[in-house]
């Protein structure tokens, strides 16, 4: 994802009814997680690309904590992340590099 415009749209859209906790799955560098950082939830996020860790923990500090890196498709969720937790992220691009994606 490229577009802010977009990702201020997703982030906004959020309501946090019924759970405060969002995990973003590959955050890549940011472009989205800048925004739900300004939210009032508590956000996670998982990513597999350790360059794209090694940037969002310098970029987003306050994320660092809360940073998995790791494999979305072989992450237990329940162990890893409290609940109740809402799920976002760039799925369209997870699909065509992972095509078995299995949610």
């Amino acid at each position: 994802m490229t577009d802010l415009n977009i990702a201020q749209n997703i982030a906004g859209a959020l309501t946090g009814v019924d759970y405060q906790n969002v995990l973003e799955v590959g955050p890549g560098m940011g472009v989205l997680t800048q925004y739900l950082l300004q939210t009032k939830h508590t956000i996670h996020a998982i990513e597999v690309d350790n360059e794209s860790v090694n940037y969002l923990n310098t970029n987003f500090p306050k994320l660092e904590p809360n940073l998995v890196f790791g494999d979305f498709l072989k992450c237990d969720l329940a162990k890893e992340f409290p609940s109740p937790l809402a799920i976002i992220g760039n799925f369209l691009t997870i699909y065509h590099l992972k095509s078995c994606l299995k949610l």
